[in-house]
This record gives C-alpha cells, structure tokens and sequence, in this order.
C-alpha cells in the first residue's frame, strides 16, 4: 500500500498538479456542464431546470477564473511563494462557489444546515470527481 511519503505518490500529486495548472482554462470550461449537473443533484428540490444551474456554474466559473488569474499574477511576482498562491486561489474559487451556492439557494426553503451541507457537496463533489479522473488519466498514460 502507498502512502503520503512514497516517492510515487509524491511524483503523481506532481503529475496532477502540472497537469492542473497546463490545462486549467480547459478544465474550468469542461467542468461547467459538470458543475451545473452536481448543483442539480444537490439543488434538485429547489425546483430549476439543467439549463439554469448551467447558467449559474458558468457564471461561478467565471468568477474562479478571475480569482485564478489574480492568483497567477501574484504568483507570477512572488517566485518562492508560487505554489502557495496558486492553490490558495484555487481555496478561494472553491469558497466563492460555496458562498454564491448558499446566497443563491437561501430562499428556496432549505434549513441552514441543509443548505450548508449541499452548498458545501455542490462545490466540493466536482473537485473530487475532477482529481479522480486526473488520477486515472495520468495512471493510464
């Protein structure tokens, strides 16, 4: 069994984070449609359709690659800090998604934790299922 500190492991989280970081325009666009599909899921009660929730994780997305490119930017600047800042601004695209989920499903009848919880698993549940695919695309190569 692999752990944190084995040197294959360590070369894969290295192998997803070039490959997150080379395509990331290209991920943030194909992830929209699944994005839009897991907000669906979670959001299903409040009654709107695909095509609204495409809308809104377009425009979420959106948002994440402004985050992004400031975070580049900086990082770009800042040599040494470099990784640091970029996943910070991948932390602060996820939070934002959160928040705008949260904001724009609280009067939809969902209970404070309800909401939490879903805003939360609409957010994260694409970033696990992106980081898996990852993984079985670098390990299939």
């Amino acid at each position: 069994a692999s752990t944190v500190g084995d040197p294959s492991v360590h070369h894969l989280v290295e192998l997803i984070e070039h490959f997150r970081t080379s395509h990331q325009k290209w991920l943030v666009i194909g992830a929209v449609p699944f994005q839009a599909l897991f907000s669906f899921a979670w959001f299903r009660s409040a009654r709107q359709n695909y095509a609204e929730h495409f809308i809104l994780s377009t425009f979420s997305a959106s948002a994440g690659l402004v985050v992004s490119t400031v975070a580049w930017a900086l990082a770009s600047s800042f040599g040494a800090l470099h990784v640091n800042i970029v996943h910070a601004g991948t932390y602060v695209a996820i939070a934002y998604t959160i928040l705008f989920h949260w904001q724009y499903f609280s009067r939809s009848g969902y209970s404070a934790f309800a909401l939490a919880l879903r805003s939360i698993a609409a957010a994260t549940s694409f970033y696990l299922l992106l980081t898996v695919g990852v993984v079985i695309y670098l390990l299939a190569r």
